[in-house]
């Protein structure tokens, strides 16, 4: 079978084009990986910040005692692990991180729910993490 050049050029054309199509998938697979586990570390991390607040407020509730405890109402802005900074952080966050944790202290018959939330700025948007925690007097 005899080729002619221009047949020859066609087919080299042709599997170029297929390769390259999928050197290109293979490429946005592997960004799309790295973007993901970027992502489910630093919420991780969210996730840590949070969980750290709740045990702060676990231990300062031991501390305190439950009537003083339970005075505590409304946000408080918790970048630096104290409930003495009332409201939201507005922008100030974490030292060190661009983090910014907050908690609000709600009373409902009896019992206490403190819920933290630590938000992030992402590429879509801003992120948040959410942990609650309902206190009870014992």
């Amino acid at each position: 079978m005899k080729f002619k050049i221009g047949q020859v050029l066609i087919e080299l054309l042709l599997a170029f084009a297929v390769s390259s199509v999928a050197l290109v998938g293979m490429a946005q697979i592997a960004t799309k990986s790295v973007s993901n586990a970027t992502y489910s570390k630093t919420r991780s991390e969210a996730n840590k910040y949070a969980v750290q607040a709740i045990e702060y407020i676990r231990n300062t509730k031991n501390t305190l005692g439950w009537a003083t405890f339970a005075l505590i109402t409304g946000d408080k802005c918790m970048s630096q692990l104290s409930l003495a900074t009332s409201g939201t952080c507005g922008t100030t966050t974490i030292t060190g991180t661009n983090f910014i944790r907050y908690a609000t202290f709600d009373n409902v018959a009896g019992q206490k729910t403190v819920t933290v939330t630590v938000s992030w700025p992402e590429q879509a948007g801003s992120q948040k993490s959410v942990q609650t925690i309902i206190f009870k007097q014992y």
